[in-house]
């Protein structure tokens, strides 16, 4: 089943690495569309896009981040697949 889940992530997340972390696993992770942003607000922002469990995957991906993260809090939000994607980047 395809599902679409928007992530925000906070915490010490930015000018850590965290979008190309994100972006590398979810390539490693294969089969998954969206992006991955940093908010004004400090925050990041996750729209992915693809298989259950392949989408699951990069979202306990994002309660750790990478090594110099440190996540706060973590919110999910189930979302309807209302645009069709290409692939995963990083939007800046």
């Amino acid at each position: 089943m395809i599902v679409q889940k928007k992530i925000l992530i906070s915490g010490k997340v930015q000018g850590v690495g965290f979008r190309m972390h994100t972006a590398r696993q979810a390539q490693q992770i294969g089969g998954l569309k969206g992006y991955v942003r940093n908010l004004t607000n400090g925050c990041v922002e996750v729209l992915v896009q693809g298989e259950k469990s392949k989408a699951d995957a990069l979202v306990q991906y994002c309660k750790k981040g990478p090594a110099h993260a440190e996540v706060t809090t973590l919110h999910v939000h189930d979302e309807k697949i209302n645009q069709d994607l290409d692939l995963f980047q990083i939007q800046y």
